[in-house]
């Protein structure tokens, strides 16, 4: 009986210190990405989609302390312009802080590049918004990509 006791103290023992050391990994990943942000709180229903890339793609997110972040998946809300990550680790979906960023990229489903940079906005609504980088150089053309969406009725 006390071979027993013995076995399942040393059994449960183990798996807490496989688990804390699981747990452990796990943070010091995410201390290393240094990615802020909140849970991502799902849209109510409307007709039409709030999204720019239906899907989360893989991208690459650069910070202003000049922190590259790359293959991540990345899915861009054009209705609230803000940007998603998935993170795998938490099988969670986390709006990123938008004053935390200087920009991100992304390919879509048809291999093209987009890049997008957060840029201060004077005009109507003013604020940091995220544009489209569609040419960049001496003169840079930039997009700003808005959704409008009507809710559906029940």
């Amino acid at each position: 009986m006390a071979n027993r006791i013995l076995f399942l103290i040393i059994l449960i023992g183990l798996f807490a210190t496989t688990s804390l050391k699981a747990q452990d990994e796990l943070s010091k990943k995410l201390s290393n990405v240094n990615i802020k942000g909140t849970n991502f709180i799902t849209y109510p229903a409307y007709s039409g989609s709030p999204y720019f890339n239906q899907q989360f793609l893989i991208g690459e997110l650069d910070f202003l302390n000049g922190t590259k972040i790359e293959g991540i998946g990345l899915r861009y809300s054009s209705y609230r312009d803000e940007i998603i990550y998935y993170n795998t680790d938490l099988s969670t979906q986390i709006v990123i802080d938008k004053i935390s960023l200087k920009g991100f990229s992304f390919t879509d489903a048809n291999g093209v590049k987009r890049v997008f940079r957060r840029q201060n906005y004077t005009g109507f609504l003013n604020g940091e918004r995220f544009f489209e980088v569609l040419s960049d150089g001496e003169i840079a053309l930039l997009a700003y990509r808005k959704v409008d969406l009507g809710t559906c009725d029940p």
